[in-house]
This record gives C-alpha cells, sequence and structure tokens, in this order.
C-alpha cells in the first residue's frame, strides 16, 4: 500500500477519490452540483494544480482559492 503523495499523479489521484465523494456526500454534494454548477473537467486541472504548488512547490496555479469559496458560501444557506 503506498502510503505518500510524490508525484502530481499521485496528486490526482487523491483529488479525483476526494471530490467522486464530495460529489455523492448527502451534506455537501449540492454545493457542487447546484450552487457552484461545478465544470468538472476545468475543476479538477485547477485542483491537481494547486495542491501541487502547495505539495511540491511546483506548478501553475494562480488564483485566490478563499474568494471564490466566500461568494460561494454567500450564495448557499
Amino acid at each position: 500500500m503506498k502510503l505518500d503523495i510524490l508525484t502530481r499523479s499521485d496528486i490526482e489521484i487523491l483529488v479525483d477519490v476526494f471530490y467522486d465523494k464530495v460529489r455523492k456526500d448527502k451534506i455537501i454534494g449540492y454545493l457542487f452540483t447546484e450552487v457552484a454548477q461545478t465544470d468538472w473537467n476545468h475543476h479538477l486541472p485547477k485542483m491537481y494544480d494547486f495542491w501541487e504548488v502547495i505539495l511540491f512547490g511546483t506548478g501553475s496555479f494562480k488564483g485566490n482559492p478563499m474568494l471564490v469559496h466566500k461568494q460561494l458560501h454567500d450564495q448557499s444557506p
């Protein structure tokens, strides 16, 4: 069993598994499907880039995730 995240491929697996569970979650899944109306083909690569920067200090993520999440939070009770 592999326990460490060592490559971008590892990040992609982790992010894909995480968001697969999130989409099915009865409590927060609607935030992605109804509120954000997430385009997964666009969102997942951004998450790979984000975590690559956070974990490895490499990658190309640019953005303000806190602002985006605040805006989404303001749209949901």
